[in-house]
Order: C-alpha cells, then structure tokens, then sequence
C-alpha cells in the first residue's frame, strides 16, 4: 500500500525496499487482529516489534511512528508497549543518522519549556516517568526533522497516518473496550455510546480522526478512490465519537482548509457550505429516520441536550461541565504566588495529576489552562509564542505564494495541524505527550 502511493512504482523499488514494504504490511495486519483476537495480543505484538525492527536501516522505520500515534496502548507486551521497545531503537537511528537532521530552531524555546517541567515539577512525583516523556516529545521533533527534508517520506509518514486512522476504527469495531456510555440527561435520560478506537477516550479520538480526515483532502499521492475511502471512514470515525468538539473544530478547520486553498474564492464557498450545514443539522434533528441512524443518533441527542440548556438559559452547561473545572483550574492558578503563577510547577497532565486538582477535578480539559498550571506564564509565552509566529509567518508566506507552488500540500498540512491544535486545545488537554505535539512540531 505505501509502495503504491510513493513517488516510484513497484518496479522501480529496490528488492530490499520491498521487503521492508512487505514487513510493514505485516505489522498493519497485527495492529488490526488485536481489537478482535485480544487473546493473542502478546504474539501480534511480538510480531509488530520484529517488523519495525528488521526494518531499523530503512527510512519506512519511521513510518511505524505514524501508526503508534493510534495503536500505542494497544501493542504491548507483558507490561510494556511495543511502542517502548520502538523508542529504544529510534534513539539508536537517531544517533546513527545524526548529520541528516536538521535542527528546527523555532521549536527549542518549546522543548525546553517542557524539559524544565519534566525535571523540576513531574520529577518530584516521578523522575523516570517525567525523563521517558521527554525523551518521546525530543524523538519525535527528530523524526519530524528527519521526514521533512525529503517530501516523498513526508507523504509516505502522512499516508500511513491515514492507515493508522483505519486500525483504530477496525480496534472500534472489533475490541470489547472501545467505547464508553455516558448519560445526556438534557435529552431525558438518554445513553449515548461513544466510540474512542484504539486511542481511550472519545474527544481525544476524535483530534486524531479530524486530522486524518484533513490529511486525506489535502497530501497528494493518494488514488482518488482511496482518498474517497479515507474521508468517508474518518468522517464516520468521528461521527462515532459523538465529540461535539471533534465536529466543532473539524468544521472550522475544513473552513481553514477552504480559505487556504481557494483563497478570494473562498468566501462565496464558505456562505454557502454554511447555509448547506445548517439546513443538514436541521434536517437530521427534525426527520426522526435520519435521527436514529446509529452513530448519528448520539450527536442529534448530545445537541438536543445542548438547545435544552440554552432554552433554560444554563449557559455554563454548554460545556458539559468543563465550566466548572475551567473555574477551578483558574482559582488554583490564581492561589499560586507570584513564582508559581511565572513558573507554574503544577503537574495536570497525562503522567501525573497533582493532588491539589485531583481531590475534586480530573483534568482541567483546556489546554491553554493547564499550560498555566504546569508552565506559568513565561512558559506558556515560551510554548505558544514561538509556534503562533511559526504560524503567522507560514500563513503569510502561503498566500504570498502562487497557487500550486512546490510542496503546497506539505506546507498547507503544516498550517491545517497547527490550527487544530491552537482549536482544539480551548476544549481538551493535552501537554504533555507526544501523539499530540506529533501534530505541533510537524
């Protein structure tokens, strides 16, 4: 599959590629077995470690980064993922490889800020956990640093991405533990099932699914059939999540998309795209048929639950309670002295949930929120500073541009990936691991 949509054909592919190709089709069969046949998750996991590993001296090693970003709590072995396994022979390419990257300035005012929080504040709880993360977060700038410098490699790392989308939705459809029922009781009581795949948790599911629905419409290389088949299957994916947050930025990012590659022509698209998708939502919540067709029937209910508050005029539950721990994330913010409110020193994260949040709160569920909390004020400039002048400066040197200049769809994923994490991030948390900075650094 990969060797089809790379720039050469088959036949052109050296005999040692081609095993390669063949090693990493083996490791995509082992990925979609395990959500239907967890008994042998040990076996197709050690089968996924021998294919990235036979292929360490082959730039497809760096593909099977793209598919732990779905698969890496799924592939493990005893206690550990193979993911893990993956990491300690990326470190030894990396070494190897070391003159062929190149280092990407803008980016080290952000890992430094989060090298200081993995030492000094996630340390204090734990200091291996807090050095494996960064670790993960510098590998993962490496392989990005690596990818970019060769276009072909980059469409292939954003093609097996896509792949990646299918063997979470295949976990989804086949695991026992791929969804979580939740009760909407704006609706009357109603049980919403969500469907999350191989990722955990429905809204984090549905980042991923929304970024491979804009990879499939924007990277080239792609069969026009197949590129149909990735949409609709994302779409799908998404609609499965039930995250009305997932919807919500998908449709800004599409609008995104649209204005980028349309550009003055974009606005008559956009009123009427607009018009169409309002008069769709009213159609599916009025016409029961369309209502009750499963996946669809979980959004419809979540809205519903929505135009329930705002009849009440409940605004705060709007955000299905996020209100009230946005509230209380700011007052612990706000209790902090004047070095903890610079310097921060929290530790909300996926590692470890300081306690002062834990007794009451999970998770803040705002990123730019807990970047306070754990980074401070000079840490979350040090963090959004850089990558929102990383932006604007691309965003200019795109329109700059003529239409269909070289690499447009690389530096169009550049701006569309940045744009849902600055999204994304108002409604979910996700410093600090790296699956989501995958999506920063790219």
């Amino acid at each position: 599959m990969i060797s089809s949509l790379s720039p050469g054909r088959l036949k052109d592919r050296p005999r040692l590629e081609l095993y390669y190709d063949a090693a990493f089709l083996v490791s995509l069969l082992c990925c979609s077995l395990v959500g239907a046949f967890p008994q042998y998750s040990l076996l197709l996991s050690c089968g996924m470690v021998l294919c990235f590993g036979t292929s360490l001296f082959s730039d497809n090693f760096f593909l099977y980064a793209a598919l732990f970003l779905f698969m890496r709590n799924k592939m493990v072995i005893g206690d550990t993922t193979a993911y893990r396994f993956y990491s300690y022979l990326l470190v030894l390419k990396c070494v190897w490889e070391l003159p062929r990257f190149k280092i990407r300035v803008a980016y080290l005012p952000v890992l430094f800020v989060l090298a200081m929080h993995c030492v000094f504040a996630a340390g204090r709880y734990n200091l291996r956990m807090g050095l494996n993360v960064i670790v993960d977060v510098v590998l993962v700038y490496l392989i990005l640093a690596r990818v970019e410098q060769d276009d072909a490699l980059t469409r292939r790392l954003l093609t097996a991405f896509l792949l990646g989308m299918v063997l979470s939705g295949i976990y989804g459809f086949t695991a026992s533990d791929a969804f979580k029922d939740i009760h909407v009781t704006g609706a009357g009581s109603e049980t919403v099932s969500r469907n999350f795949g191989a990722l955990g948790d429905a809204n984090y599911a549905g980042f991923f699914y929304d970024a491979a629905v804009l990879t499939a419409l924007v990277v080239k290389g792609i069969p026009r059939w197949l590129r149909v088949f990735f949409v609709g299957l994302g779409l799908v994916l998404v609609v499965r999540t039930a995250s009305l947050s997932a919807l919500a930025s998908l449709g800004l990012a599409l609008c995104f998309l649209l204005i980028l590659k349309m550009r003055r022509r974009a606005v008559p698209v956009l009123l009427c795209a607009g018009l169409a998708g309002a008069a769709g939502i009213a159609l599916v919540m009025s016409v029961p048929f369309l209502g009750n067709l499963p996946g669809i029937h979980g959004l419809v209910l979540r809205l519903t639950e929505k135009l329930y508050y705002i009849r009440l005029g409940r605004w705060d539950m709007l955000t299905t309670d996020r209100a009230v721990l946005w509230a209380a994330a700011w007052s612990l913010f706000v209790s902090k002295g004047l070095a903890g409110r610079l310097l921060g020193g929290s530790v909300i994260t996926y590692m470890i949930q300081e306690t002062a949040l834990l007794s009451s709160y999970m998770a803040c569920h705002q990123s730019y929120l807990q970047a306070l909390l754990n980074f401070g004020i000079l840490g979350t400039v040090g963090i959004y500073g850089p990558l929102l002048l990383l932006f604007l400066y691309r965003l200019a040197n795109h329109f700059l541009r003529p239409a269909g200049y070289d690499r447009e769809d690389i530096k169009i994923m550049q701006l569309v990936y940045a744009f849902l994490f600055f999204v994304f991030g108002f409604t979910i948390d996700f410093f600090i691991d790296w699956t989501f900075l995958f999506f920063c650094f790219f």
